[in-house]
């Protein structure tokens, strides 16, 4: 199998496993269920990153008709920061989240955002996205989530959204 083959599996599988994690989660009962969810990082980072392994599979499927290169580099370095943010979401769940809430997150689709997500989109970029050579200001756009997120979350305590159980903010 070569490598863009495995790509759109790993990418079908990606969308796949965080579209069902997000719609099982949704439906969980609240206070750790609902839509109150997509205001977390976790849900907003499996959208990103799910849409962009949406448009890297159409990409690679028009390559595959076509017979003529499609990426852009802008395309990989796209790839690259929604990766990171998956990433972080999944470290974040297995060094700090779990081990505190053990009884609470041990679940079905906590298990498909946080692990599978983040595993088969990391795998997917070191077997995919690595045929450009990153430059260091491409490390710069991987801010802009989190800056987003800060600034996002800040105007929903501001304006006293409920993040679930009552909450105005999201992280402990």
């Amino acid at each position: 199998m070569n490598k863009k083959t495995l790509s759109l599996v790993l990418k079908f599988l990606t969308i796949t496993s965080s579209i069902v994690g997000i719609i099982k989660l949704i439906m969980l009962p609240v206070p750790f269920g609902g839509a109150h969810n997509l205001l977390y990082f976790t849900l907003q980072s499996n959208i990103w990153i799910s849409i962009c392994c949406f448009v890297g599979a159409i990409l690679i499927i028009m390559e595959y008709a076509s017979k003529k290169q499609i990426f852009k580099r802008w395309m990989f370095v796209c790839k690259m920061i929604f990766t990171i943010c998956i990433t972080v979401t999944g470290f974040v769940f297995c060094c700090v989240i779990a081990p505190t809430m053990p009884e609470l997150v041990w679940n079905f689709p906590n298990v498909l955002l946080h692990i599978v997500v983040p595993v088969l989109a990391i795998l997917d970029f070191f077997i995919f996205d690595t045929q450009i050579i990153y430059e260091k200001k491409d490390w710069i756009w991987v801010n802009i989530p989190f800056v987003y997120y800060i600034i996002f979350a800040t105007i929903g305590y501001v304006f006293k959204w409920d993040f679930g159980a009552g909450l105005n903010y999201p992280y402990f």
